[in-house]
């Protein structure tokens, strides 16, 4: 039994690559891996043949995974050749003297130009009826049109607006928010409403207080200046959720992001168009959903990268079309020609440790479909960092075509982290990508 695959298709089928990159350097699988022959997948109104780059084929080097690029990832040195890369609008309600020290601070730490405007009008905001919470969505439409008249700014200058009104979005799924964000006008609201209260019956304290408004301000900018990643380490000012005082309290103070190398393979492209890729063959699918993903292409492979904190989280995802030399003539049959593909971690028994796989037939699809999820513990991956070993998630659905019979897609992601990481928000935009593969 022989099956012919891309490199990525060697990459999940026995996901032993190593840490720093994608699919680095497949052990001894990548120097037999072929590119198979066939119709490729496109991307529908994504770039013309010519225009698509073409993945890490294993034909261009021996190690394919040990050629990456780095993500330009502007250090705060950097940063100082905006007009103003910050401005902070303090609202009527907030002190603009207390807005230009943060303001003050900021500059001097991220060594980048920080200013606060004079205080905005507010006669336009009303709280929701029947309350004392204000929209935060109406608050930031009001800083960014006070914002877009500011000639001192740049096109990707951050407008960050200060009010020690209550806030909350609109659904109110949550008691309050301490901030709310909006990328595509690259402004944002920062409430101090809360920040006042101390842990225990007795106020806080003013340095708390100041303390706590600077974290929020400064981990905005980093979300929408520095465009950093959200960070599962609470030592990391990009961490995230935060949900109560205790965890602003416990909040890092610094960008450990900016520390790390974040690099992306070669001839990757960031993700913007997330229209359907759709195959000759009938396969269908839809890109992840999500922030900072990249795209590359293979011959028959679409790859999908998570610029993540690779001290922590690497993920990676893919939609590959692949020849078969075996004739599946049963269910069963499918079911076990995946798992002699894909069950390869007894051959690295002292790297994979604790290893849990499971194989399921899905019967909603109009083919053989298996669906598979492997764990375990990865003993020997790159940049362990002082841990014991990673945690290996492989996951994704096998289908065979249903009139070529020796033809099948694979949709699929891995992901390798720290121990006891909680990734559910990336984790969630890759289940939608697998959840969305359709076969016509």
């Amino acid at each position: 039994m022989k099956l012919r695959l891309a490199l990525a298709v060697s990459c999940l089928a026995v996901a032993i690559s190593g840490w720093s990159t994608i699919c680095t350097a497949f052990d001894d699988h990548s120097s037999k891996s072929k590119l198979f022959s066939g119709t490729r997948i496109s991307a529908q109104n994504h770039a013309t043949q010519t225009d698509v780059p073409v993945f890490l084929a294993v034909e261009k080097t021996e190690n394919p995974g040990e050629k990456e690029t780095s993500v330009p990832v502007m250090t705060p040195s950097q940063l100082s050749v905006e007009p103003v890369a910050v401005y902070r609008l303090p609202l009527d309600d907030f002190s603009y003297d207390y807005a230009s020290q943060l303001a003050r601070k900021l500059s001097e730490d991220l060594k980048i130009k920080v200013r606060a405007s004079l205080p905005m009008g507010t006669s336009d905001l009303s709280p929701f009826s029947g309350g004392t919470q204000y929209p935060a969505e109406d608050i930031i439409e009001s800083a960014y049109k006070v914002g877009m008249r500011l000639s001192d700014r740049a096109e990707r200058s951050a407008l960050i607006a200060l009010t020690g009104r209550d806030i909350n979005d609109r659904s109110r799924q949550l008691r309050f928010l301490f901030a709310q964000h909006d990328k595509s006008k690259h402004t944002s609201v920062v409430s101090a409403a809360r920040m006042k209260y101390g842990i225990s019956t007795e106020p806080a304290t003013a340095n708390i207080i100041f303390l706590r408004i600077y974290k929020m301000i400064k981990r905005t900018i980093g979300d929408q200046y520095l465009e950093l990643p959200r960070s599962g380490n609470i030592n990391d000012i990009m961490y995230s959720p935060i949900m109560s005082l205790d965890d602003l309290d416990a909040l890092g103070i610094q960008y450990l992001g900016l520390s790390n190398k974040i690099s992306v393979p070669d001839g990757f492209i960031e993700l913007k168009n997330r229209e359907p890729r759709i195959s000759s063959l009938g396969y269908s699918f839809v890109p992840p959903s999500g922030e900072k993903w990249f795209e590359g292409y293979s011959p028959k492979t679409i790859m999908y990268f998570k610029q993540t904190n690779p001290k922590e989280l690497l993920i990676f995802a893919g939609a590959t079309e692949a020849i078969i030399e075996e004739n599946i003539s049963s269910e069963k049959n499918f079911i076990d020609f995946v798992k002699s593909k894909k069950d390869d971690f007894s051959a690295h028994a002292l790297r994979y440790k604790n290893v849990v796989t499971n194989y399921e037939l899905i019967n909603s699809m109009p083919s053989y479909c298996v669906a598979y999820k492997q764990t375990a513990e990865d003993h020997e991956a790159k940049n362990l960092n002082g841990n014991q070993y990673l945690m290996l998630i492989n996951k994704g659905v096998i289908c065979l075509h249903p009139t070529i019979k020796n033809q099948l897609v694979d949709i699929y992601y891995s992901s390798r982290a720290i121990p006891d990481l909680k990734f559910m928000e990336f984790t969630k935009e890759i289940e939608s990508f697998i959840g969305s593969l359709k076969i016509n």
